[in-house]
């Protein structure tokens, strides 16, 4: 995503508000451009820990979503590299960290 009036290259950040945080775009140049998500957060770590929502690609979201079929528990995905890990734990227990790449590929 760019700015559509000086060009540069918007990044989705924690942002803050008279009402609260929130993830949005801030361009340097014109400043705050687009507020992504829909609610506010009570703190910036609320707002931190639900910046996944917003980094990922679409296949990144559909691989993420189609866990919860095959794993008792799935945590939040941390995200690094453009590849989110993500921590899921079986019916047993056992739990184990998975890859989510990009393109939707899951791996261990």
């Amino acid at each position: 995503m760019a700015c559509e009036e000086c060009g540069t290259v918007l990044e989705p950040k924690v942002l803050k508000s008279a009402a609260g945080y929130y993830i949005g775009t801030l361009c340097p140049e014109c400043g705050p451009y687009e507020k992504l998500s829909s609610w506010t957060y009570p703190d910036r770590d609320s707002a931190e820990s639900d910046m996944w929502r917003f980094t990922g690609t679409p296949e990144q979201i559909a691989a993420y979503g189609r866990l919860g079929e095959r794993w008792a528990k799935v945590g939040q995905p941390q995200s690094g590299f453009g590849c989110w890990m993500v921590e899921v734990t079986g019916e047993a227990g056992n739990t184990m960290w998975l890859g989510i790449e990009p393109d939707g590929h899951t791996h261990s």
